[in-house]
């Protein structure tokens, strides 16, 4: 999903939900590529034009838009400020420096989540996974097999910080019947117990929303017998042969419509 579907997905929401309308007295804070994407589908697509716009910098080149200051000079009560960037550096500090003049019932801001996007292509791409779930609506737990200390899964933690997060692990490091299968079909020179400088202990430790976690601690698929379950994003971090197929063969059929596999590897 590109930044104009991303945009015009979130402003039909507002519309559905009745929050931005044609007599809508709208600010857009700050200007950028981004901000001239939502002015265009604000204008084009639903006849809603923004009373001003709003960005520091450009204030001082051009009249017509206003400092931020502006917003403390006249009667906000009526108006709504929608927040056009997800720029990391200054994601906090446009926020914050909002809030100082507008009432928060009144800001509509379209990255109410803190992007990562310049931290990992995994972690990112984890991100832009989670949006896209949470914007079309799907349900269903998340899941990671392999987990080893729980870094990856802290942030799958993070990001579906709504939903049961099951892991899957020997937390023994590899199994020697795995490591006996790599060895027959010359996958792999991994030994028994690779990984294993881990517990369960650990990886809880790193979780942010620690109740929502559930542990399957063991030999996978055993640990997943009897469970009935439903999952919309599943990370596969399994290394070997055989725990890999169990997973495609556990997590595919139980992997709802539009939910989204993470599959990492070593060799």
């Amino acid at each position: 999903m590109d930044y104009y579907e991303y945009f015009n997905d979130q402003i039909g929401k507002q519309i559905d939900a009745e929050r931005l309308h044609k007599d809508s007295k709208v600010v857009l804070y700050p200007f950028g590529k981004q901000g001239m994407l939502v002015k265009q589908i604000l204008n084009w697509r639903y006849g809603i034009n923004e009373l001003f716009i709003c960005d520091n910098g450009l204030s001082r080149k051009n009249t017509s838009i206003k400092p931020l200051k502006y917003l403390g000079e006249i009667d906000t009560s009526q108006i709504q400020v929608i927040i056009t960037s997800d720029n990391r550096t200054y994601w906090d500090d446009i926020r914050m420096n909002l809030k100082k003049y507008i009432d928060e019932k009144n800001i509509i801001d379209l990255f109410s989540c803190k992007p990562l996007m310049n931290c990992s292509p995994r972690i990112a791409s984890l991100e832009v996974a989670a949006r896209e779930i949470y914007d079309k609506g799907i349900g269903g737990a998340v899941a990671e097999a392999g987990v080893y200390q729980g870094g990856f899964a802290s942030y799958i933690n993070r990001f579906f910080n709504d939903r049961k997060l099951y892991l899957f692990d020997t937390f023994e490091g590899f199994s020697a019947r795995d490591i006996e299968v790599e060895r027959k079909k010359d996958y792999s020179l991994r030994n028994a117990g690779h990984f294993g400088d881990t517990s369960v202990e650990q990886v809880i430790s790193n979780m942010p929303f620690k109740d929502n976690v559930i542990v399957k601690k063991g030999y996978f698929p055993d640990t997943a017998d009897g469970l009935d379950e439903k999952y919309c994003f599943v990370s596969l971090d399994l290394d070997l042969y055989q725990p890999i197929k169990a997973g495609l063969e556990y997590f595919y059929p139980n992997l709802v419509g539009g939910g989204i596999f993470s599959y990492m590897t070593v060799t």
